[in-house]
């Protein structure tokens, strides 16, 4: 078991079966797209109570926004309702590099943040985070299993796949694909 947020060259690395969030996917990798996970805005309510609630996404531009270090896109946000599209420049006091991070930064009241709800849908259940602008979201996150090729792929990793692919979709945060 690796676990690691870089891309692993699964043949030389003698990898099986990989787990790999996001769009960015290896090109020489036999990708099976299992599960989706929506992404919406939270924050901790200790955080809107201090800081007020934004009304619209524009409004955003004015709060402290948490957001994953290496992100393409930067600083800017994509935010979707419907088929409207709005883009805000956001401002933040840090960028994390670390999922587990940026959870346990919004739930302490830092700021608000786009997020898959794999990540934050049990806090948002118990009430540590709540959603921001609701009827706005970002694109959903997919998960795919990557394997190297079909051709010399043992039983038991094309066992674990079938496994894999039916159970992911089970879990908090996710729908199947």
């Amino acid at each position: 078991l690796i676990l690691d947020d870089r891309m692993v060259d699964l043949v030389k690395e003698g990898v099986d079966i990989a787990v790999r969030q996001g769009h960015d996917l290896p090109p020489d990798a036999i990708a099976r797209l299992v599960a989706v996970s929506p992404r919406q805005l939270v924050a901790a309510p200790s955080y809107l109570q201090v800081h007020g609630k934004p009304r619209q996404p524009q409004d955003l531009a004015r709060f402290d926004y948490i957001r994953f270090a290496w992100l393409a896109d930067g600083d800017v946000l994509t935010l979707y309702k419907g088929d409207r599209t709005e883009t805000v420049l956001t401002q933040g006091r840090y960028r994390v590099n670390n999922a587990l991070a940026i959870r346990e930064s919004l739930a302490a009241g830092g700021g608000i943040g786009l997020c898959p709800l794999w990540l934050v849908q049990d806090l948002l259940d118990s009430g540590e985070l709540v959603r921001v602008l609701a009827s706005w979201h970002g694109q959903p996150q997919p998960l795919h299993l990557l394997s190297p090729s079909r051709r010399y792929q043992p039983l038991r990793a094309r066992l674990l796949l079938d496994y894999l692919s039916t159970q992911i979709a089970l879990l908090p945060g996710y729908s199947a694909a």
